[in-house]
C-alpha cells in the first residue's frame, strides 16, 4: 500500500524521444487511472492527446533550458549532458515543492499516482532526479528510421529541419543522455511503442505492480484503438 506522502514523492516521469509513443504511453497510463493534470489537448499529431502538463512544460522545464541558452524546444541547441541546474522559485521554494504547489493548484491531492511526460525530461532530467530519488523513470523507445519518419511528417519537427541527417544525429544526441538516464535513476523501465501499436502491453505489467495500478488489458486495448495511432506520422 502507497500512503499520500508515497504518492506525492514517487512520481512517473516519461521520456524518450519526442515522436517516439511518449504521448502514447502516457495515455495509456492514464487510463489506468495516473494523474496526468491539465494537459496539452490533442490535434492531427496526437489525436487522443500530449497528456504533457502545460504549466510543469511552460512555467518549470522551456525556462530551465532557456535561462542557460539552450532551446526550450529542446531540439536545436542541446545542453551538455552533464546538465543539472539547481532550480528555486521567486518564493524561494525548492523544486519538489514548486512542482507539489502545480499540480496540488490543479487539483491533486496525491490519492494516486501522478505523471509529468516530456521529451525534454532526457535534457534535464538530474534536476528532476535530484529533488525526486523515488521517481519511476519510464523510457519509450521506437525504431529510429520510424522515428525520423515521424518527424518528418511532422509541422512541429519540420520547423527545425526537414534533412534525414539532422534527425538521425538527432536521435543519437538524444540516445547518449537517455543512456545516461538509465545508468544513474534509481528506478527505470523502458517501454517499446513498436510493440504497444501492435498491442503488446507485457511491458507495462511490471509498472503498474511497481506503481500500486491495476493492470487492465481491457483498458488498454481501447485506448490503443486499430488504426488510431498512426505511429508513422
Amino acid at each position: 500500500m502507497h500512503d499520500a506522502r508515497s504518492f506525492l514523492n514517487r512520481p512517473i516521469f516519461v521520456t524518450g524521444r519526442p515522436r517516439s509513443g511518449t504521448s502514447l504511453s502516457a495515455g495509456l497510463l492514464a487510463a489506468l487511472g495516473v494523474w496526468t493534470g491539465r494537459t496539452i489537448p490533442g490535434g492531427p499529431a496526437n489525436p487522443k492527446g500530449f497528456f504533457e502538463n502545460m504549466t510543469i512544460r511552460e512555467t518549470i522545464l522551456k525556462p530551465i533550458l532557456s535561462h542557460d541558452g539552450y532551446d526550450p524546444l529542446g531540439v536545436r541547441k542541446l545542453p551538455p549532458e552533464s546538465f543539472a541546474p539547481v532550480v528555486r522559485s521567486s518564493r524561494a521554494e525548492n523544486f519538489a515543492t514548486m512542482l507539489g504547489r502545480i499540480i496540488a493548484d490543479q487539483g491533486y491531492v496525491a490519492d494516486r499516482p501522478w505523471l509529468y511526460k516530456d521529451a525534454k525530461l532526457a535534457l534535464v532530467w538530474r534536476t528532476f532526479d535530484r529533488s525526486f530519488p523515488q521517481a519511476t523513470w519510464i523510457i519509450v523507445r521506437r525504431d529510429t528510421d520510424s522515428f525520423v519518419s515521424s518527424c518528418l511528417r511532422t509541422s512541429f519537427m519540420t520547423q527545425h529541419s526537414e534533412d534525414p541527417t539532422f534527425w538521425y544525429t538527432y536521435a543519437e544526441d538524444m540516445d547518449q543522455r537517455l543512456t545516461a538516464l538509465a545508468a544513474n535513476v534509481s528506478c527505470c523501465f523502458e517501454l517499446s511503442a513498436d510493440r504497444i501499436v501492435n498491442s503488446d502491453f507485457a511491458e507495462l505489467e511490471p509498472i503498474c505492480r511497481h506503481v500500486g495500478l491495476e493492470y487492465k488489458v481491457e483498458l488498454l486495448a481501447d485506448f490503443v484503438e486499430p488504426g488510431f495511432w498512426n505511429m508513422p506520422q
